[in-house]
Order: structure tokens, then sequence, then C-alpha cells
């Protein structure tokens, strides 16, 4: 339901005082139409948009509500964690529709209605009643979201302040919680460094490689990645451009007979992380035909592959 007649599509007027729905002060609002709302729903970065259907135009609404029963009958389930709210297809691929927040004991879907002219706040127009406050958590999430991710404190600073034109006042809002800043800004803690760990005695035997790629602007050569291989025992390195992935195994090639002409040593080592280029069949052949062992590193994990 909601009392945002612009944002309706396949919009079927209803005479007055024939449908009517209670509200929770058990005071009666009647439907005055029924139609379609489109709104826009950002999932992991990516922006979906979705029709809600048989939505109910009721003047003075004051909220925007949505049915929990009806998203049950069409087979989403919803999901409570904490201060968030999530909207799954319980068809079994679990796809995330939707999600929320809880803000002043409600939840809030962070969605945005789509309309011909301009897109609106779906949820944050619940208060849009004349004579009353625009102050609203869900614009303040909005515009948190807006400003890189800015403090909530540091927006409502700006708002009485009135140092950003355009930037309504909120309402204090002790409970907001972005996920984004959560897992943008936890830290890891340092890596452990092994102190029995020691460099092999002669140079040639063990080296550490990373192909680094694609550069957003190639080379003069038309070169987009880069292949970086480091002698544990001299830190010495060596840097072989290509223009992409399918080169890895002939640079390794060059790379092996480089370091044996000039050491007279074989290579004995490898590590590499679990990159797919370091695990292809013919990769993996040559290898084993010299005789050179594999190291592959945990994901994310470069420390693993460094010299110290």
């Amino acid at each position: 339901m909601s009392d945002k007649r612009q944002w309706f599509t396949n919009f079927h007027p209803v005479a007055d005082k024939v449908w009517s729905v209670s509200i929770a002060d058990n005071h009666l609002l009647y439907v005055r139409g029924v139609g379609d709302i489109l709104v826009n729903a950002t999932i992991n970065g990516v922006v979906k948009s979705f029709k809600l259907q048989n939505v109910l135009y009721v003047p003075h609404l004051r909220r925007n509500l949505i049915s929990v029963s009806r998203l049950t009958e069409k087979h989403i389930a919803i999901i409570h964690i904490r201060n968030e709210c999530k909207m799954i297809t319980n068809d079994g691929a679990g796809r995330l529709l939707m999600s929320g927040f809880k803000a002043d004991g409600l939840w809030r879907l962070d969605i945005v209605a789509v309309t011909p002219s301009s897109t609106a706040n779906f949820a944050s127009s619940a208060h849009s009643s004349p004579g009353q406050s625009s102050r609203s958590t869900l614009s303040l999430h909005r515009w948190h979201t807006r400003l890189g991710h800015a403090s909530f404190r540091t927006i409502q600073d700006m708002s009485r302040r009135e140092t950003v034109v355009g930037l309504p006042s909120f309402s204090k809002a002790t409970s907001l919680v972005c996920p984004g800043c959560i897992h943008g800004k936890i830290h890891r803690r340092p890596f452990p460094v092994n102190p029995e760990r020691k460099r092999v005695a002669l140079p040639g035997l063990f080296f550490h490689t990373d192909l680094v790629g694609p550069l957003q602007i190639p080379s003069l050569g038309g070169h987009s990645y880069f292949m970086t291989f480091k002698d544990d025992h001299s830190s010495y390195r060596f840097v072989f451009l290509l223009p992409d992935r399918k080169g890895v195994l002939s640079v390794f090639k060059s790379l092996y007979k480089l370091s044996k002409k000039e050491t007279g040593r074989s290579m004995v080592k490898l590590r590499t992380n679990n990159a797919k280029e370091f695990l292809s069949a013919d990769f993996q052949d040559f290898i084993k035909q010299k005789g050179i062992r594999h190291e592959l590193t945990a994901p994310y994990s470069p420390e693993q592959n460094s010299v110290r």
C-alpha cells in the first residue's frame, strides 16, 4: 500500500468509500486505486529492477507498506538478522531480491521507487503528509551512501549547520548500521612472520612469481599484463610483459632457460598463488617434466608469496 499516486503504473481507479483498510490505530482509510510500482534495489553493488504488482493506492496512509504474508505466498523467504532483513527466493535458487534495515523499531526496505519524472526514496516517504516533519532515518542512510559513506554524525552535523545546499534535516539515529562500512572498514590481523624462515643458499633454485593485469591502459607495445619472478636467495627480479594470459607458460619457459644459463643451476621450486594460469594442464606438465616442486599459497594471502 502507498499514498504516492505518481509512482503507479497500470493504474485502475476504485470508487470512493467502496474498499477500506484498517490501520494500526483502528481508523479506516479508503482504497482509491490499484496498480503497479517499479522499484530499484541495489544487491551486491548491482542495481536490479522489480515490479510490485497489485499495490493499493491509499491516500493519507503516511507509510508505504509491503505485506509479509503476500511475499511468503510468492515463495519469498524473509530473514531477520540483528538490524538487517533480507528477502530471498524460496524456490530452491536462493536469490537475494531485496534488503533492508531496522530503524526506530520499523523494518525499512532499501529500495527506490522509479517514476517517469524522478526517482524517489520508497520507504523514506512514509513521513510525507501535510505539516509533518521531513526527518527520516532511511533518508539519512541514503545520504550516507551518496556522500561516500561519511559517518552519520558528520552528515547530521552538516545538516544542522546547513553547510550543504539541499541536504534535509534528520532525526537522531542511534541504531543505523551500514553493511558496506562493516565489510569495507574491517581490519585483518597482521600476518605472522615465521622466525624460522630461511632463504635458499644459492640463486636460481627457488622463484616467487605472480601475474598482474589486465591493466586499464596498455603499454606502447599493446601489453596489458606483466609477470614478475623474484629469486628467493638474492631478491633479484625478472619482469616480462604479456599481451594476455595465454603467454604465461611461454614466459616461464624463457625464465627457466635464462636462469639456468646465468646461474648454472636448474630451478627446483616455484611458488605461485592459486590463479588458473598456473594450474593449467600444460603448465603443470612442464614443471613436472623439469622436476620442479610447485607450492601454492592460500587465496588472498600475498604475504605467503613474499621474500623476507
